[in-house]
């Protein structure tokens, strides 16, 4: 059985690595024998300022998102860690992706908060790419990028979410770069 895997590419400039990253984990899951499908949030109508909208308003880019990740079995989010944090788009991107009747559904219950997840049975990996480096991300901030998109998977029922982080913290970065994607080449294969 073929895998179904969506790479999801949170940067906005094509000349960064994470534009290889995707490239070469596109590459290496599809020679491996899975279909994968791509989504750019740097190129889509995103609301910052997200309110309750009728469904029958929702811009086509939030319903051909939200039809991929339904399609998919595996997500992969490539995105660079700015402020500690994922960019602001791509924050925008799960907020106007991730909405209550597609990921989720809240239970009425006045005891406690309860929810049906929509989307349980799909895994994630995080590839996140920073300038500072990992331990420093790692034990002293706590990830925060990493927990907030976790946490937003596990709200809709995908996990296990597997995390690869990259630091471009110095000099290294040149010659690391290959290594980097021959790491991506490994996983993508692995996964499909």
């Amino acid at each position: 059985m073929t895998k179904r895997i969506l790479v999801i590419n949170g940067h906005h400039n094509t000349k960064e690595i994470h534009y290889d990253i995707c490239q070469k984990y596109i590459d290496a899951a599809s020679n491996a024998g899975a279909e994968v499908k791509y989504i750019e949030v740097s190129k889509l109508n995103l609301d910052f300022c997200l309110k309750d909208i009728p469904q029958q308003n929702v811009h086509p880019d939030i319903t051909d998102s939200q039809q991929k990740i339904k399609w998919a079995e595996h997500i992969v989010w490539v995105f660079p860690v700015w402020w500690f944090s994922m960019p602001s788009k791509m924050k925008a991107f799960i907020e106007n992706v991730f909405v209550t009747g597609f990921a989720y559904k809240y239970k009425v219950d006045d005891n406690f908060v309860q929810w049906e997840k929509y989307l349980e049975g799909k895994t994630a990996r995080i590839i996140s790419v920073m300038d500072s480096p990992i331990w420093y991300y790692k034990f002293l901030l706590g990830q925060p990028s990493v927990k907030s998109i976790k946490a937003s998977m596990n709200f809709a029922g995908i996990k296990p979410v597997k995390v690869t982080h990259f630091s471009i913290y110095d000099s290294k970065y040149t010659k690391n770069r290959d290594k980097w994607l021959t790491k991506v080449e490994k996983i993508a294969t692995k996964m499909a």
